[in-house]
C-alpha cells in the first residue's frame, strides 16, 4: 500500500464498474495550488464518455477562494446539445454556477454572473446535468479560474 494518502484514494473503475483510472482527487490536489499565487485554482478530469448525473473531481478550498470562470474543454464533443455542468457541494447540493460546452464544440469558456464564493474548506465536485443528445461527449476537462 502506498505511504502517500493521496495514493491510497486512488480509485479505479469504469463506468460499467471495471477498468478506468478515476484519479480527479489526486490530480485536482497536485494543480490545486495555484501556482504559488495565493489564489486557488482547480482542475477536473472526467475520463470516458459522459454520464448523465455523474459527479466527478474533487477539490477542498485551502483559502478562501472567489472563482469568475470555468473553462471546459472535451476530447469528443457533444453532438445535438450541449454538455451542462454543474458545481456542486461534497454533498452533491448546487452550489449555483454551472458552465457549458456547445454542441459541437471542444472548448468554452464561462464568465460566471457573480463569482463563486467558498470559505476554506469547502468541497467542489463537478455534475454532469446535460449530455450530447446524439453524441453525449466525453474526456472532459473542467478548470475553475
Amino acid at each position: 500500500m502506498p505511504s502517500d494518502p493521496l495514493l491510497r484514494d486512488l480509485t479505479v473503475f469504469d463506468s460499467e464498474g471495471t477498468r478506468w483510472a478515476v484519479i480527479q482527487r489526486w490530480l485536482t490536489q497536485i494543480v490545486s495550488t495555484g501556482g504559488g499565487t495565493g489564489k486557488d485554482f482547480a482542475t477536473m478530469f472526467f475520463v470516458g464518455s459522459a454520464i448523465l448525473n455523474n459527479a466527478f473531481g474533487y477539490f477542498k478550498a485551502v483559502n478562501t477562494t472567489n472563482w469568475t470562470r470555468a473553462q471546459l474543454s472535451c476530447q469528443t464533443p457533444p453532438i445535438g446539445s450541449a454538455i451542462i455542468i454543474t458545481f456542486v457541494n461534497g454533498s452533491g447540493t448546487s452550489l449555483g454556477v454551472t458552465a457549458t460546452i456547445a454542441a459541437g464544440a471542444s472548448y468554452q469558456e464561462t464568465v460566471f454572473g457573480s463569482p463563486l464564493s467558498l470559505a476554506i474548506g469547502t468541497e467542489v465536485r463537478a455534475k454532469i446535468t446535460q449530455i450530447g443528445s446524439s453524441t453525449p461527449g466525453g474526456y472532459i476537462t473542467v478548470s475553475l479560474l
